[in-house]
C-alpha cells in the first residue's frame, strides 16, 4: 500500500476492499494451498497470474517450480464453483523466435502457439511458451475461461506525478558495459516497451464481461507505435553519458568478457539484432488498451532519471 500511495496519493477509500495475502508458489509446496489462500482461491471471479522469475539467465528447469504452480492453480480454479477466469501474464519473449520459423509469415498471431521453438532462446521465454500450451490445453478439456496476456518490456508510467521505473537489468548492463568498453549496440531490438499504466489498464479491459469473448483469448500487448533503438542511444548519449560510437551487436559482443553479461548467449542468437525482425498482430491488445502516448525522447528521459545513470554505472 505504502507503493501505492507513493503514486496515487490517499488509499483510505481502497483499504477496505482489499485483503493483502501472502504464498510462495514456487516454494517447497509447488503451489499447494492453505488457510486463508484457499478460501480466498474459491471464492474468485478473476484470478491474473502476474508471478514469475524475470531472470533471462536461467535453464528452463530452473522454472519448474511456477509451471507447476500454474498447474494446480489451473485445478483449483476448474474444480471452484462458479465461472472463474484466468489471466496469465505472458510475455512476447514466448514466441520471439517465430519470424525466423515462418519467414513466409513472420507477423506474430494472436493465439496459441504450439510449436516451443519459437520461444526465444533462453529458460525464461520456454517457460512462457509451456506455460500458454499448458493453459491452452486446460481450455480445451475443461472449457475453463483463460487470457494470454503477451506483453513486451514493460515501461515506466506515461501519465503520473512521480517517473518511476524500476531498474531494469538486462539494459542497465548493457548501459553499463557501453560506457566501459567505449561503444554502445545497436539494432538490438524496436523500443516496443508498453507504458505500465497502460498495460495495467488493458489488463482491467481484459478482465471485464465480454460476451462472445469469454473462451481463450490471446492478446499481443506492445507499443503499437514502436520507436526504434537509436532514440535509446540518443537519450542515453545526450543525458548520462554513454559514448556515441556505435557497433554492431556481434562485434559489440566480442568486445565483452564472458560472464560479464548474463544474457550474452541470447542476445548472440539474435544476429544483427531484432530490431527489424519482429512484428505483433494487435487486433485484439488494442481494443483493450487505452491511448498511448507515443515514444518520445522526453518520456525515455523521465523514465531514466530513476536509475542514476551517473558517469559510472556499477553493474
Amino acid at each position: 500500500m505504502s507503493a501505492l500511495e507513493d503514486i496515487l496519493g490517499d488509499t483510505s477509500a481502497a483499504r477496505p476492499r482489499l485483503t493483502f495475502l501472502v504464498h510462495d508458489i514456487a516454494g517447497q509446496d509447488r503451489g499447494l494451498y492453505h488457510g486463508p489462500v484457499l478460501q480466498r482461491l474459491s471464492q474468485v471471479d478473476e484470478l491474473v497470474f502476474n508471478a514469475w522469475d524475470t531472470n533471462w539467465g536461467k535453464p528452463l528447469d530452473a522454472f519448474a517450480p511456477l509451471l507447476e504452480a500454474l498447474r494446480r492453480m489451473v485445478d483449483l480454479l476448474v474444480a471452484a464453483p462458479g465461472d472463474p477466469r484466468i489471466t496469465f501474464v505472458s510475455s512476447i519473449c514466448a514466441v520471439g523466435s517465430w519470424p525466423l520459423l515462418h519467414p513466409e509469415q513472420p507477423v506474430i498471431p494472436e493465439e496459441v502457439i504450439w510449436d516451443c521453438r519459437s520461444a526465444m532462446p533462453h529458460g525464461y521465454g520456454e517457460s512462457k511458451c509451456i506455460a500458454e500450451q499448458l493453459l491452452a490445453k486446460a481450455h480445451e478439456a475443461t472449457k475453463l475461461r483463460i487470457n494470454i496476456l503477451r506483453v513486451s518490456q514493460i515501461g515506466g508510467p506515461q501519465y503520473a506525478k512521480h517517473w518511476l521505473w524500476p531498474r531494469q537489468g538486462w539494459l542497465y548492463s548493457i548501459i553499463a558495459l557501453s560506457k566501459r568498453i567505449g561503444a554502445f549496440p545497436e539494432h538490438v531490438q524496436a523500443i516496443d516497451w508498453i507504458p505500465v499504466d497502460a498495460l495495467a489498464h488493458a489488463i482491467s479491459n481484459c478482465l471485464k464481461p465480454s460476451p462472445g469473448l469469454d473462451g481463450l483469448q490471446v492478446f499481443n500487448m506492445v507499443h503499437p507505435q514502436p520507436a526504434a533503438w537509436s532514440l535509446f542511444h540518443e537519450i542515453l548519449r545526450a543525458n548520462f553519458g554513454i559514448p556515441a560510437q556505435t557497433m554492431d551487436l556481434p562485434s559489440w559482443l566480442d568486445r565483452i568478457k564472458d560472464g560479464d553479461l548474463r544474457i550474452q548467449k541470447f542476445l548472440r542468437a539474435q544476429g544483427g539484432g531484432r530490431e527489424m525482425s519482429l512484428s505483433f498482430a494487435n487486433v485484439r491488445a488494442l481494443k483493450a488498451l487505452p491511448p498511448i502516448s507515443q515514444m518520445s525522447a522526453e518520456l525515455l528521459e523521465a523514465w531514466l532519471q530513476g536509475w542514476k545513470l551517473g558517469p559510472v554505472a556499477r553493474l
